[in-house]
């Protein structure tokens, strides 16, 4: 046997001799004599030998004899015991010696540490204190202008000091975190000191760790500084993430408990919240003045009660006592991990921070840490500053320099995230504006940058060239965007900016975008929170609404709609439906809202229509709801008041209609009614009746029943009408709905009931019916409303309905037929010579027109005459009776001359008033002279009209009631033949 082996060929032996034992071919006192001669010839035998032991122990357990095997390596173990190597070194390392005992791993530990970590070279009497004094005061003493030389400089005196002093360069490395730790400030010079040292970086990992895990057993929070420390040796490739993770607590599985207790909390908070308690709070004296006339400040009156400003500190302080374990302090100075990425984030690297915050539950990060948020949100505005500032013409006073401030040259750089230069790039931020959520609204600036950037993008139309991006906007302003509104502590400003931008779609993507938000509380705890802050603020103002405190009142309940507006207005209209006398002042208070909360609004009341659970019909009456009537009157007069999109709550209701259902008709009622001039009534006095019998001018003066007209309203009444052709399929709509209440609801329905629905369809249908032809010229509501046929064949109304919607139709075309014949008869005339036509030729060219004209709507109506009377009478009645009205056969001259009458004295008190300026007294008496005259003439061409109307029913009326014997009842009735014979 050759006297030297080397390493390989010494294990290669001793691990034959141990297989021999094992397998039985050779006995444990025969190898351990032959180990003998190996352990005279080298020194270092006995940790070869260890080293077999242990990778042969693994076999034992694989044999096919596993006790046999087991029983001989045990036997050549015990030889082994303190004499070639030392029994507890065995024990500890073979599991067939109870290795895996628990005081035999505690008992390994020690001796490791006591190998590896405990310090030999430490001696304050050897080493002096003098050498770390002056150590600390090169280190402090960096001014940091320029940190490449400084480093080198201080570097060759820290070598110095260690030779000198004789100093443990770990104590040294020890001491450069802590000056770096106390001055982070100056971290470009203390990370380029510790590179050109070349620290390696397993220590620093080892030497983060000790202290990570110091402050873990010694239960003290752990202070900011050390994250910072530990992100920039992250950053700049001196530590490794994962490894010095490992050091840190919580583990992940007490994360996810603390993730559970603080959505706990959370809800815990909120109810508290719902629900504020002044009795322990001393009443104070307040005054408010009435408002007596509008414009006008009455008499101040006191008011006994708890100030707002102590009620939300109230509030305040008890959400604080519940929240005190969850605050972002005790966060950040209990989870390590959460500190490090927090100070990575405000560090700008995004590329070591994105993993760590992967690591964590969703949006736990950005719940714990507000500081975080805000820190994340700078790279985000770092990323689309420039992007911003191309696109968007409206700057903030901040400087790039200033923008930047806080992120170092290209390191930051290249970890960060990468400027933004087109749509798609912008589109494929939300990646990182998903880890936020709504909580962007911890940086005002950011968020409005964001906003008008996505407002720009649908403002120019290029959603169309890339639908993909188009859905990713939409996400960020469900996701983010919105809800962000809630966080954003009364930013009416931000409420403004988002309403620039939600004003460009449909009102149909807008209650979508408001549906989603009302229900982020759920996975969001801070939006639940300040939702159960604004719930119980608004329960507490509103007990104290009253007419004499609707201003300051209305202050405040605009105050917390900037907050969650859905809350605030869903508690109100619930109020309004049972406090009827709520209506009011409620409505008066809503003058504070931005658009965008009266759009809500609006979204609000459609959402407690449509609700299933809520009954339109009293059970024990079969009535209509008293918070079905209640909300009507408030929608109608707050759609009078404020300027609000009506297209959502019109197609409510015609898509109930398409339901059959009838019952929402008293909105439309209602709203008409608010917005116009226009209502139904049945205390119509014979003054009314004839205003009615005029012309349009007329009609709008003196035929309403309530002389406060809003013309902006009735105008945005009429264009919400007119957009889709919506007034054309409301006006059919109800008709058919009459037919479906007598037909099918009267099954189910109580008679009275049924009569009270039909009466209302009838009535809307006229109210409907008369605002259009009041704010629609004849041309435009001619081009709009089908033909008769086709509303008789195709929409299958009832004969009245279809000529009640019809007869606008009808004297225009006979207007323009008898327009036309005059024109060829003075296309007739000699050249030079104007003849005149008199009145005898006008009234046989009128006659010719109209007698075309009912012919027309004879042909069109004789298939559909399908009720018993209407079968038996001639066409002929029935077209001209359907098709003539008030104003073809009467004209009302006393109406008129008391209107012209009422004018004048406006005149005359405006010439004596002294209140209007001259300027404006001149304008005022002109635009009175005008209507004046507009009345004279409308009156004239009335007048003209109908007496060529009487001129035909005199020639006419043989052929229109030929055949009356033949009449259901035999002939006309004695008691209406007088009057026929008196119009005739």
């Amino acid at each position: 046997m050759c006297d030297v082996y080397n390493d390989t060929d010494l294990f290669s032996s001793i691990y034959k001799i141990c297989q021999d034992v094992i397998a039985g071919t050779q006995t444990a006192v025969l190898a351990f004599n032959q180990l003998s001669i190996f352990i005279d010839e080298r020194k270092d035998t006995s940790s070869v030998l260890l080293d077999v032991l242990v990778t042969v122990e693994g076999e034992v357990h694989l044999a096919e004899s596993r006790e046999n095997a087991e029983k001989k390596f045990r036997e050549f173990v015990a030889l082994l015991f303190d004499t070639v190597i030392p029994e507890e070194v065995l024990r500890a390392e073979l599991d067939c010696l109870d290795a895996l005992k628990q005081e035999f791993k505690q008992q390994l530990i020690r001796t490791k540490t006591r190998l590896y970590f405990k310090q030999a070279k430490f001696n304050l009497l050897r080493e002096e204190s003098e050498g770390y004094s002056k150590l600390i005061t090169e280190l402090m003493e960096v001014n940091g202008n320029d940190p490449l030389q400084m480093s080198g400089i201080i570097k060759t005196r820290v070598l110095c000091l260690i030779g000198q002093f004789n100093l443990d360069p770990s104590r040294v490395i020890d001491i450069i975190l802590e000056c770096f730790e106390s001055r982070p400030s100056e971290k470009a010079f203390f990370i380029t000191l510790l590179k050109e040292i070349n620290v390696v970086r397993e220590y620093l990992c080892a030497l983060l760790g000790f202290k990570y895990t110091f402050y873990q057993k010694s239960s003290k929070s752990t202070p900011y500084s050390l994250y910072v420390v530990t992100a920039e040796l992250i950053r700049n490739d001196l530590l490794d993430i994962l490894k010095v993770l490992a050091y840190m607590v919580p583990k992940t599985e007490a994360i996810k408990e603390g993730h559970r207790a603080r959505a706990s909390n959370g809800q815990a908070r909120a109810s508290k919240a719902e629900t504020i308690s002044t009795a322990s709070i001393p009443v104070e004296s307040s005054s408010v003045r009435n408002l007596e006339d509008a414009g006008s400040l009455g008499p101040s009156t006191m008011i006994q009660s708890v100030s707002f400003a102590t009620v939300t500190a109230q509030q305040e302080a008890d959400d604080l006592k519940l929240a005190e374990n969850f605050t972002e302090n005790v966060s950040l100075a209990t989870n390590q991990k959460l500190g490090v990425a927090c100070a990575l984030l405000e560090a700008g690297s995004w590329l070591h921070a994105q993993p760590l915050l992967d690591r964590l539950p969703e949006y736990y990060a950005v719940q714990s840490s507000p500081r975080l948020c805000r820190a994340l949100c700078e790279l985000i505005e770092k990323a689309i500053d420039d992007f911003y500032l191309k696109r968007c013409s409206r700057r903030f006073h901040q400087s790039k320099k200033d923008l930047c401030a806080g992120f170092d040259g290209d390191v930051a750089a290249q970890q960060g995230l990468s400027k933004v230069t087109s749509w798609k790039e912008l589109a494929d931020l939300s990646s990182v504006l998903w880890y936020l959520g709504p909580r962007i609204a911890y940086s005002p600036k950011m968020t409005v940058k964001l906003l008008r950037l996505i407002t720009d993008f649908y403002k120019k139309g290029e959603e169309d060239e890339d639908v993909l991006i188009s859905r990713t906007f939409m996400d960020i302003i469900e996701e983010c965007l919105l809800p962000s509104l809630t966080l954003s502590e009364t930013n009416a400003a931000l409420s403004e900016e988002l309403w620039l931008l939600l004003q460009i779609f449909p009102y149909s993507w807008r209650y979508r975008l408001y549906g989603r938000w009302s229900q982020q509380s759920v996975r969001h705890p801070e939006i639940n929170i300040a939702r159960g802050k604004v719930l119980g603020k608004t329960r507490y103002v509103l007990k104290r609404l009253s007419k004499e405190t609707v201003k300051v009142i209305g202050r405040q309940l605009g105050k917390q709609c900037h907050i969650h507006p859905m809350t605030v207005l869903d508690y109100l209209l619930s109020q309004v439906q049972t406090f009827d006398n709520f209506i009011g002042p409620i409505v008066d208070g809503l003058k504070f809202l931005t658009n965008l909360e009266l759009d809500v609004l609006t979204y609000c009341i459609v959402t407690q229509l449509a609700d299933p659970a809520k009954n339109q019909l009293k059970a024990s009456d079969a009535t209509l709801s008293p918070w079905l009537q209640a909300l009507g009157t408030f929608v109608g007069s707050v759609y009078k008041r404020y300027t609000l999109e009506l297209n959502g709550i019109l197609d409510l209701v015609a898509n109930q209609l398409k339901c059959c259902k009838s019952v929402d008709l008293l909105l439309l009622r209602e709203v008409i009614q608010s917005m116009s001039w226009v209502e139904s009534s049945t205390a119509a006095t014979q003054e009314h009746v004839e205003a009615l019998s005029g012309g349009e001018v007329l009609r709008q003066e003196a035929g309403g029943y309530s002389n406060a007209k809003n013309k902006r309203a009735s105008q945005r009444l009429r264009d919400s009408l007119l957009t889709g052709d919506l007034a054309t399929g409301m006006c059919i709509l109800v008709a058919q709905q009459r037919d479906h209440v007598i037909f099918e609801d009267s099954k189910t329905l109580p008679l009275k009931l049924v009569g009270e629905l039909v009466d209302q369809c009838s009535d809307t249908l006229q109210q409907l019916g008369t605002f259009l032809l009041s704010y629609i010229k004849a041309d435009e509501y001619t081009r709009r409303i089908p033909p008769l046929h086709r509303l008789l064949s195709e929409y299958f109304l009832r004969l009245d309905a279809a000529m009640y919607l019809s007869r606008p139709t009808f004297i225009p075309k006979v207007i323009e037929a008898y327009d036309e014949e005059k024109k060829k008869v003075r296309a007739n005339d000699i050249e030079g010579q104007k003849t005149k036509i008199d009145n005898a030729q006008k009234h046989v060219l009128f006659k010719t027109a109209l007698d075309k004209t009912i012919d027309d709507v004879v042909a069109e109506i004789q298939n559909h005459i399908s009720f018993p009377v209407d079968c038996k009478l001639p066409p002929r009645l029935i077209a001209v009776f359907w098709m003539m009205s008030l104003y073809d056969i009467e004209v009302p001259n006393a109406a008129y001359e008391k209107t012209i009458e009422n004018v004048r004295r406006q005149a005359r008190e405006v010439m004596d008033s002294f209140e209007l300026s001259k300027a404006k007294r001149t304008k005022e008496e002109e635009r009175l002279r005008g209507l004046e005259s507009k009345l004279r003439e409308e009156q004239k061409r009335q007048t003209d009209h109908v007496e060529r109307m009487r001129t035909w029913l005199d020639a006419s009326k043989n052929s229109i009631f030929r055949g009356e014997s033949k009449w259901p009842g035999g002939r006309l009735s004695p008691s209406l033949r007088p009057a026929a014979s008196s119009f005739l």
